[in-house]
């Protein structure tokens, strides 16, 4: 009886660790004043690094700059353990809007 006790709470924690796992996710931004957000969330600026919760597969990254999205994408996580993303944000156009911002010259 206590063999089979110990072999069932064996078996459950062999089949909870063959569950979905969290992710590990980097961020790289060409421009360092920019605060990158994923869902909501804060995880730096110019360059961040975001775990994912098991089992989610979208995350949404909004970059700020001064408070106002400057530029918006959805990612599809693929299913390597960590995933490392280069976001180029467009000098000219703010994403978001039909707002076209000039450009400056020095």
């Amino acid at each position: 009886m206590r063999y089979l006790l110990l072999f069932c709470i064996c078996i459950g924690f062999l089949l909870s660790s063959c569950g979905a796992t969290s992710k590990t996710v980097y961020f790289q931004c060409d421009r360092q004043d920019v605060q990158l957000y994923i869902n909501e969330q804060l995880i730096g600026s110019g360059q961040g690094t975001y775990s994912t919760e098991p089992g989610e597969e979208r995350i949404h990254l909004s970059c700020r700059q001064n408070g106002k999205e400057v530029y918006s994408r959805d990612y599809q996580l693929s299913k390597s353990s960590s995933i490392y993303y280069e976001v180029s944000i467009p000098k000219n156009l703010r994403y978001g809007s039909s707002e076209t911002i000039k450009p400056t010259y020095k």
